[in-house]
C-alpha cells in the first residue's frame, strides 16, 4: 500500500478532511483521538514513544487548510 506524501498522522491514508478535523481538535482540546490511539500503542509495546511523537508532528500549514476549507465552503 502506498500512502500519500502528506498525511496526518504520518504514514496514513486519511482523506484531506482529516486535516480540518485535526486542526480543530488541536485548537479546542490540545490533542486528537490519534494521540489517544498512539498512547495505547505505546503502553502495549507496539510503538515507541519517539515513533509516536514523530508520527503526530503537524505536517501541514494554514495554506493547505485554506485550500481544503474553500472546497468545502468552510470558514475557520
Amino acid at each position: 500500500m502506498e500512502v500519500p506524501r502528506l498525511s496526518y498522522p504520518a504514514h496514513t491514508t486519511n482523506c484531506y478532511l482529516n486535516f480540518i478535523s485535526v486542526h480543530n481538535s488541536m485548537k479546542y482540546f490540545g490533542y486528537t483521538h490519534y494521540h489517544v490511539e498512539m498512547s495505547k500503542l505505546i503502553r502495549e509495546g507496539l510503538l515507541s514513544r519517539e515513533e509516536a511523537i514523530k508520527n503526530l508532528e503537524i505536517n501541514f500549514d494554514q495554506e493547505l487548510l485554506n485550500k481544503i476549507s474553500q472546497k468545502l465552503d468552510y470558514v475557520f
